[in-house]
């Protein structure tokens, strides 16, 4: 019976990921991200998302529970994605 090599383990290469800047102030949440622009429809639909992922959030609960549903909701639709540039 013929003996078996061992294989090393092949080494992943590191994801080289683009750099990334992000930043905070009175304007809200900023990032600058690699990439094409995105279309208006694409836009709606990651802006959705984002509103879907914030209801499902501990945030969403302290924003009902000080303002109340009805006004978390007018304040949850003033929240938008912008691409400028």
């Amino acid at each position: 019976m013929a003996k078996r090599k061992k294989r090393g383990k092949k080494k992943r290469k590191k994801q080289q990921l683009p750099p990334q800047l992000s930043w905070m102030d009175k304007a809200g949440l900023h990032a600058v991200l690699p990439g094409e622009r995105p279309s208006g429809e694409m836009l709606a639909v990651f802006n959705e998302n984002f509103r879907k992922e914030l209801r499902l959030s501990p945030l969403w609960d302290e924003l009902v529970e000080k303002f109340g549903e009805e006004e978390a909701e007018k304040l949850l639709q003033q929240v938008k994605i912008e691409v400028r540039g």
